[in-house]
């Protein structure tokens, strides 16, 4: 994380950072998290913080995305939907604090 802020220089700071499981452990998630930054961390359907996020979130409002995808030649039109729900503090990923 300090060479990518060294390498933005003054011009942006490092405030979230989306990453895969197979590169980081627990330690390296607390340094994140001490240095103010968001992290995000993929999981997997059998994980037991999905599960968790997933249970929460059906007890939450949620928000509806939309957006408009253009596939092909054709440019035939998608409207895929999401559903977001911001859960703050989820703290069941086995890996964070190991």
């Amino acid at each position: 994380m300090e060479q990518a802020q060294r390498n933005l220089g003054v011009q942006a700071r490092v405030h979230t950072v989306v990453i895969d499981r197979g590169y980081v452990d627990g330690e390296d998630l607390w340094r994140l998290d001490q240095q103010g930054m968001l992290f995000v961390v993929v999981g997997k359907t059998h994980m037991a913080v999905t599960q968790d996020a997933q249970a929460l979130a059906a007890t939450m409002k949620n928000q509806t995305r939309e957006q408009v995808v253009r596939h092909g030649k054709t440019a035939e039109t998608e409207r895929p939907r999401t559903q977001l729900v911001g859960i703050e503090a989820l703290t069941t990923y086995d890996a964070y604090g190991a």
